[in-house]
This record gives structure tokens, C-alpha cells and sequence, in this order.
């Protein structure tokens, strides 16, 4: 993980100036999330041969995964918050629940990461507030 995370970091201190802050950055770039998810799906369609013009839209996980691990990075890089043991876990569930609309967890630190994704496509609650729904949708 440490080396993807190097390979991000230097990629984009290539293309922008060193006095930009990681913060800015990230605001940028979410400001313009849908263009930048399809412009970076077609660059890799093209360098394997494949049709440029795909909306990503189709693919939700795609873009809650790029957002997740892109929000990882600002959180490491500007908030200083650590790697956990079980990152890759939660980016599995956040990208899952892009599928199904809903993110259930009790895990606050995991639950804020969740939260700072901009453009995400679904909800998240906590197991009790699931039970709670769960209790309407069965009596409705």
C-alpha cells in the first residue's frame, strides 16, 4: 500500500506546483469528480486498446472506489491520520455499498472517512440506525 501511495504523491507533484497544498488539491479535484473519474477511465481503456467513450456512471464501484482511496490520501496526507490494519477492508465495504445503497457500520473513524467522500451515491448509517429502518420497512 505504501507503494501506491508514493506512486499518487509523485504523479501529482509532477503536474502541479510544489506551493499547492494537499487540501486545495483534493478540492480541486472533487470539484470536477465526475470529469476527472472519466478522463482517467478513458486514458486506462485506451492504453489497453479498449472503446474511450464508456460512462463510467455505469460503474459506481469505480468511482466510490477511486473517491475512497483518494479520500484516504488527503486524510494521511493532511489530517495525519495513520494507516489501520484493516484499510483495505473498509475500502471493500465502502466500494460494495455503492452497489447497494447503503453502508452500515459502527466503526466512527471508518463512518467519517465514509463521509468525507464527496459524490457518494448512498447512505450511511450505524447497526442500531439499520435496525430502526429495518423495524419501519417491516410494519409499512
Amino acid at each position: 500500500m505504501e507503494s501506491s501511495h508514493q506512486d499518487v504523491l509523485t504523479e501529482l507533484a509532477a503536474h502541479i506546483p510544489s506551493s499547492t497544498r494537499p487540501t486545495d488539491l483534493y478540492r480541486d479535484w472533487f470539484a470536477e469528480f465526475d470529469t476527472q473519474i472519466q478522463g482517467w477511465f478513458c486514458n486506462i481503456r485506451e492504453t489497453i486498446g479498449g472503446e474511450t467513450d464508456f460512462p463510467v456512471q455505469r460503474l459506481p464501484h469505480v468511482s466510490a472506489f477511486l473517491g475512497y482511496v483518494l479520500t484516504r490520501i488527503y486524510e494521511r496526507q493532511s489530517l495525519n491520520k495513520k494507516d489501520k490494519d484493516n484499510d483495505l477492508f473498509d475500502r471493500a465495504y465502502f466500494t460494495d455499498a455503492a452497489v447497494v445503497d447503503l453502508l452500515v457500520t459502527n466503526d466512527n473513524s471508518f463512518g467519517n472517512t465514509a463521509r468525507r467522500v464527496p459524490h457518494r451515491t448512498f447512505e450511511i448509517v450505524t447497526l442500531d440506525e439499520f435496525a430502526e429502518l429495518t423495524d419501519k420497512w417491516h410494519t409499512a
